[in-house]
């Protein structure tokens, strides 16, 4: 039985109008296989086109690292007139017993993409 849970750090926003919260509880990575994590990027604001922006996940020193964490650099879409949109972070699960590990998401880039 795998003893570590993975956690999200809720703190992160970009720029003036988005944030991402994680989404549910803490869960327990497994022990083999994949466990998503979800992230709604939130805006407090409608758009009449759609906003690209980049996100990426972030490891903490001492914490989840490379191997824990499917790395994810990538861009994710929120089309126009809508305030949410969900990106996913894949966990790699093991059977290593370790204290709990965080990884974060970073937004950046923020863009009219239409």
């Amino acid at each position: 039985m795998t003893f570590a849970r993975v956690s999200r750090r809720q703190e992160i926003s970009v720029e003036q109008f988005f944030s991402a919260v994680a989404v549910g509880d803490p869960k327990n990575e497994g022990n083999s296989g994949t466990t998503a994590f979800d992230y709604t990027v939130t805006s407090s604001r409608t758009f009449p086109y759609d906003v690209s922006f980049d996100y990426a996940t972030k490891l903490y020193a001492g914490e989840a690292d490379a191997s824990d964490i499917q790395a994810v650099a990538s861009v994710a879409t929120l089309p126009a007139g809508q305030t949410q949109v969900t990106v996913t972070v894949n966990v790699n699960g093991d059977t290593d017993i370790e204290p709990d590990e965080d990884f974060g998401l970073v937004l950046s880039n923020y863009r009219r993409s239409s």
